[in-house]
């Protein structure tokens, strides 16, 4: 998530760095909410079954002085296989579909929050400030 949000903004700080580079313009949250996992397994053999992950979040903008300028939630979902154990009860492949909801779900965090007119106007405005 941290870098899909550095695609949007110049610098990003985490809260272990920004000691060292003074205080921020804003604040970025992210909250996952939203986690759904649909798996339909048969009993009888080695098998690949659907799976759907889906998952949620809610992310804002708060500017330095403490205005919440952007919030939005969205939710994505990913599909694919995955294949069953016909002896125990282990499903692999499972961990690459949440990957790819989780990605997903960044990529969209991060077009939605740059294209914000609320955050770039303030980003407009430090900039005629001349702050960096």
């Amino acid at each position: 998530m941290e870098r899909q949000i550095g695609m949007v903004f110049e610098q990003v700080q985490t809260e272990s760095s920004a000691a060292k580079h003074g205080p921020a313009d804003g604040t970025v949250e992210v909250s996952l909410g939203f986690k759904e996992l649909q798996l339909s397994i048969s009993r009888k053999g080695k098998r690949s079954s659907p799976a759907i992950v889906s998952v949620g979040a809610t992310i804002s903008y708060i500017d330095a002085a403490g205005s919440l300028l952007y919030t939005k939630k969205l939710r994505t979902e990913a599909r694919d296989d995955v294949e069953a154990d016909s002896e125990g009860c282990e499903i692999y492949g499972l961990d690459k579909v949440a990957d790819r909801a989780v990605d997903t779900l960044a990529q969209g965090l991060k077009k939605q929050l740059g294209t914000s007119t609320k955050v770039r106007q303030a980003a407009e405005a430090k900039a005629r400030e001349g702050r960096p």
